[in-house]
C-alpha cells in the first residue's frame, strides 16, 4: 500500500490540473447517471479520454476517485443554496418562507443527483474512508450555509448556539426530505415540507418577551 501511496501524484503544470479535473467532472457525472457500481474505472477513462493509466496516477482506485467528486458535488449544492438564499425573491423578511425555499431547493438538489445522493447514503454506512469524506464535505456546507442564512436573517432569529443550532436544523431537513424521496411516503409532500418549514423558523426565530 505505502508503494502504492508513493506514485499517487499531485499534478502541478495546467494542462495536468486541467486533465485531473476533467477525470472528476466526467466520473462525477458517471456516478450521478449510472450509479457507483455501475461505474467503473475503465469507462471513466473511456468517457474522459485518458488512458487506465492516467487515472491510477492521480488516483488510488474507484473510491478515491469518488471522494474526490465529492468536493464537486458539495461546491455545486453550495452554489445552488446560496442562489436561493440571496435571491431578491425571498425577501427576509418571512423566515418560515426563506426555510420553506432551503427545503424545496435541497430536493429538487437530491432529485437531479438522484443516484449520486443515494449512494453517497449507502456508502457512507459501509466505508469509512467514504464516510469521513463525505461528513467533512456536509459540515463544510451546512457551515457556510448557515453563515449566509445568518448574515441575512440574524436579527430575526435567536439561537443558543449557533454550531448546535445548524447540526439540528441541517439534519431536520436532510432526512424529512431524503425519507419523502428515498421512501416514497404516503403522505401528501406540500404539507409535509411546509410543516417542516414551520417547525424549523418557530425553533430559530426569536421569542416574544413573556
Amino acid at each position: 500500500m505505502k508503494e502504492a501511496e508513493k506514485k499517487i501524484r499531485t499534478p502541478v503544470q495546467s494542462r495536468s490540473k486541467e486533465k485531473k479535473d476533467r477525470i472528476i467532472r466526467v466520473a462525477y457525472d458517471l456516478f450521478n447517471e449510472e450509479g457507483y457500481n455501475a461505474v467503473s474505472i475503465r469507462k471513466i477513462a473511456k468517457a474522459a479520454e485518458v488512458s487506465i493509466g492516467t487515472i491510477y496516477s492521480y488516483f488510488q482506485d474507484k473510491r478515491d476517485v469518488y471522494i474526490a467528486t465529492v468536493a464537486l458535488y458539495g461546491h455545486d449544492m453550495y452554489d445552488n443554496f446560496s442562489s436561493v438564499i440571496e435571491n431578491k425573491k425571498f425577501s427576509a423578511e418571512n423566515v418560515e418562507e426563506m426555510v420553506y425555499a432551503i427545503i424545496i431547493k435541497f430536493k429538487e438538489i437530491i432529485q437531479s443527483h438522484y443516484n449520486f445522493h443515494l449512494d453517497s447514503v449507502v456508502l457512507s454506512l459501509t466505508d469509512e474512508k467514504i464516510r469521513e469524506a463525505l461528513a467533512a464535505q456536509e459540515h463544510e456546507i451546512a457551515n457556510s450555509v448557515s453563515t449566509l442564512f445568518v448574515q441575512l436573517m440574524g436579527d430575526k432569529i435567536e439561537v443558543q448556539d449557533y454550531e448546535v443550532s445548524t447540526f439540528i436544523v441541517h439534519k431536520a431537513i436532510e432526512d424529512i426530505v431524503q425519507h419523502i424521496l428515498f421512501y416514497k411516503v404516503d403522505l401528501p409532500e406540500e404539507l409535509v415540507f411546509r410543516e417542516l418549514a414551520l417547525m424549523v423558523s418557530r425553533y430559530l426565530e426569536k421569542k416574544s418577551p413573556s
